[in-house]
């Protein structure tokens, strides 16, 4: 996390620990994903990664995505909303998690 947190983007291939980068620190990422797995573009998750930032399919593409997503200022706003369709209590979980306890523990119903 210290990592992730020092970084104004992630570099990875087709990994989870994409959306945990992104959804946490609110920054765009960068999907390499070569050309001979061109199966990836028909699943959903393909459509998730354009969500959180793009991919790129060469290695002569990556300097100048990079560019294009950290001068982008929208991605905050697009990765928020994306985020907003899976993460609940965003904020108030601390909050959420004492009001469950007591039921968690089965000392209430």
């Amino acid at each position: 996390m210290q990592s992730y947190s020092c970084s104004d983007v992630l570099l990875t291939d087709i990994s989870g620990t994409a959306f945990t980068y992104a959804f946490t620190f609110l920054r765009p990422v960068i999907f390499f994903v070569p050309q001979e797995a061109a199966s990836v573009r028909k699943s959903e998750f393909y459509t998730d990664c354009l969500e959180i930032g793009n991919l790129v399919h060469e290695v002569n593409g990556l300097p100048s995505t990079c560019s294009k997503l950290l001068d982008n200022r929208e991605n905050i706003e697009k990765i928020s909303s994306f985020r907003s369709r899976f993460i609940y209590n965003q904020g108030r979980s601390a909050e959420y998690f004492a009001s469950c306890v007591d039921t968690m523990l089965g000392e209430t119903k």
